[in-house]
């Protein structure tokens, strides 16, 4: 993820990429824009692949912004992942909400410092083993994860059911493995 170019919104040319070397980055309402317009070319009746891109996107600019260290972002994330979820489900939720559910989901699937520090929680943990994950891939991961499990949340939710914590452990851990997939 290291290698992704950010489109420079310093230059004025629309074919110039920038691939970070000025310290430009592409700021977070364009970041949010940009899976907006990726989720809205997939027609509204496909609503689970609509949800399925916009998990997906939106852990790639988690684990971005979790590269640069941008907490700020990584707190945008969660609000915005949830916010967007219980919208494309057809339930509604505020931004207060949603970031408590956020972590109440992460406190449920284990993640501990998830669930207590959010996404920015991750970016502090340290390898000692270079065999590990780096903190940009874990949120990428941690993202992703929490990301299913609030869609199967939320579609509970509207059919007036309840998630119970053993299939909310074991989507995560299912989810989770199909992000390590994707990295």
């Amino acid at each position: 993820m290291s290698n992704q170019k950010h489109l420079c919104h310093h230059c004025s040319s629309t074919d110039h990429k920038c691939n970070g070397h000025h310290g430009h980055r592409i700021s977070p309402e364009e970041y949010l824009d940009k899976i907006e317009q990726a989720v809205k070319k997939i027609p509204q009746k496909r609503t689970r692949e609509r949800v399925d891109r916009l998990i997906l996107l939106t852990s790639g600019i988690a684990a971005e912004a979790a590269e640069h260290k941008d907490f700020t972002m990584l707190k945008i994330v969660e609000v915005y992942l949830t916010l967007r979820l219980a919208e494309e489900l057809r339930y509604s939720i505020d931004p207060g909400e949603a970031e408590l559910l956020f972590r109440n989901i992460a406190k449920t699937v284990g993640s501990v410092l998830t669930a207590k520090y959010g996404l920015e929680g991750l970016t502090k943990i340290e390898f000692v083993n270079n065999q590990g994950p780096g903190s940009a891939s874990l949120i990428f991961v941690t993202c992703y994860g929490i990301g299913k499990v609030l869609a199967d949340y939320f579609t509970l939710q509207s059919r007036g059911l309840e998630l119970a914590e053993p299939a909310a452990k074991e989507k995560f851990k299912t989810a989770k493995a199909e992000a390590f997939r994707l990295i």
